[in-house]
């Protein structure tokens, strides 16, 4: 047996490691398939016991079932994933959007006299994606933005990272990818380094709690045009990818687009349903 460096009472077993890895797996959609590695998330975990004074992981994990803010979940989420980002990351989509994408669409909806776009930025962590894709559609529509309606919806399970991400403050490193014209138009320079988005841009984008393994996908009211969904699927195996994107394809239109990161792929189970259209961009059929 291997004495785990936590709490002196936890004493690990083959059996116990196999059962840490499956509450993290059910709840989180995370497989940790290396017993080294369910080791290194036990004590990431661990601190959190004291915090939420339970006795042993299996009751933290229990505990959350009862936690309708979802506080719990997200702060296991956030030791166990990485939440660095940047805006404009991964510009090779955010081209194809705003040079591609977006022109076209905005004129097969003008042509519809439909002045609608919902846009979905899932796993967003501290909002920086959801606040790139604000200010590329703002770029695009340019003086008639207010003639449409914009939903920017922006998910993540922590609720701590979507709190940080609503206030718009960022360190100014965040924004080394954008065009410095947009950093003066949509930014207002704040002490010690840091920027905050303009009051008038913070209301582009709206933050809610949503878990993508065990979320409420039916609970959406209107279907997306575009949904980001990027260096998520790194964190699971084929069969919870699966199930995550056969959800996300029911909240997103016939024609609409969905985006990986750019190593990831949605697998074979889904080529009836989506169309590959580059490295991590997909159109649903």
């Amino acid at each position: 047996m291997i004495r785990y460096k936590g709490r002196p009472d936890d004493i690990l077993t083959g059996s116990l490691y196999a059962k840490v890895g499956d509450l993290i797996y059910n709840y989180l959609g995370i497989a940790l398939a290396k017993e080294e590695d369910i080791i290194d998330a036990m004590e990431k975990i661990n601190p959190l016991l004291h915090l939420y004074k339970c006795r042993n992981i299996e009751d933290l994990f229990l505990l959350t079932l009862s936690d309708e803010s979802n506080e719990i979940l997200g702060e296991v989420a956030n030791r166990l994933t990485t939440n660095y980002s940047y805006f404009y990351r991964e510009r090779i989509h955010l081209d194809y959007l705003s040079q591609k994408l977006l022109p076209a669409l905005i004129t097969d909806f003008r042509n519809k006299r439909k002045y609608k776009l919902n846009i979905w930025s899932a796993a967003c962590s501290t909002g920086e994606e959801a606040y790139t894709l604000s200010l590329i559609v703002r770029e695009v529509l340019g003086i008639y933005f207010n003639n449409w309606t914009i939903k920017i919806l922006a998910t993540d399970i922590s609720t701590r990272v979507l709190e940080e991400g609503k206030k718009g403050i960022y360190s100014q490193d965040k924004l080394k990818e954008l065009p410095v014209e947009w950093v003066d138009k949509y930014f207002d320079i704040l002490n010690g380094g840091y920027v905050k988005i303009k009051n008038d841009f913070l209301r582009d984008v709206e933050f809610k709690v949503f878990n993508l393994r065990r979320g409420a996908y039916h609970a959406f009211d209107e279907k997306f045009q575009i949904v980001f969904c990027r260096n998520v699927f790194i964190y699971f195996d084929e069969e919870v990818i699966d199930e995550i994107v056969e959800q996300l394809s029911t909240c997103i239109e016939v024609g609409g687009h969905l985006f990986t990161g750019v190593s990831e792929t949605l697998g074979r189970r889904h080529q009836g349903r989506f169309l590959f259209l580059a490295p991590g961009v997909y159109q649903k059929i």
